[in-house]
């Protein structure tokens, strides 16, 4: 298994370490101590990154350490995008409710960012580590200039509100005249749609509708050599 996981750690391409991840069910104990010194040392920004994205491969003992410390790292911009990407692959279900809350709060400060695709991929991973209670605090992304960062922000907001309330909020967020005139188009739109299927929510046509809305939308994440060239493009 050893040979596996080196070229896991040391795979460049996202889709090899997809492919190559899923060879990589059961780790012995060297392995784990072999992925323990990496991320003990974290020195190694290929390894390190590859290791946040899939945290199911870091022992138990070091994942959820190992996971915000890549968000929060100043040192290597790209762990807190490689965090973010693993966190979604964690059930958000499996912990307690203030450890949840842990998440869902260095998430937030993790977009307040110029980084663009980090924005974009942490409301995806918003979404699943929302509570009810926290709805407000994600209401102001609405605004930003982005259509992935909208729509998934929106698509949250409809999960956990539901359509009536997200209806009754667009409607005081358009009142209040606090939007950009780049986004109000946005949502004037997106309310036009929730209204339409709040007509047809009791036939097809409302659930496609509905769909349509609360499927979140995925950025093209650049792996770590694209990293530098992508962040001066964008």
């Amino acid at each position: 298994m050893i040979a596996i996981l080196n070229d896991f750690l040391k795979a460049k391409d996202l889709n090899d370490l997809l492919e190559i991840s899923s060879s990589l069910l059961v780790l012995s104990n060297t392995d784990n101590d072999q992925i323990k010194q990496i991320l003990q040392s974290w020195e190694l920004p290929q390894e390190i990154a590859n290791l946040l994205m899939y945290p199911n491969l870091i022992p138990e003992d070091y994942r959820f350490l190992s996971l915000f410390k890549g968000l929060q790292s100043p040192e290597v911009d790209y762990y807190p995008l490689a965090a973010i990407v693993g966190l979604e692959k964690i059930n958000p279900n499996s912990f307690s409710e203030e450890f949840r809350t842990e998440v869902f709060d260095s998430l937030l400060g993790c977009i307040e960012t110029e980084v663009l695709v980090i924005i974009q991929r942490g409301t995806i991973a918003l979404a699943q580590y929302k509570m009810p209670h926290e709805l407000d605090r994600i209401a102001r992304w609405l605004n930003y200039p982005d259509d992935i960062v909208r729509h998934n922000i929106l698509a949250t907001l409809i999960d956990g509100n539901g359509l009536l309330a997200t209806q009754e909020r667009l409607t005081l967020i358009l009142d209040s005249n606090r939007l950009s005139s780049f986004n109000r188009p946005f949502l004037e739109l997106r309310l036009a749609e929730i209204e339409r299927c709040l007509i047809n929510i009791d036939n097809n046509s409302g659930h496609l509708l509905t769909t349509s809305l609360t499927t979140t939308k995925l950025p093209y994440i650049p792996n770590l050599i694209q990293w530098k060239s992508f962040l001066s493009l964008n």
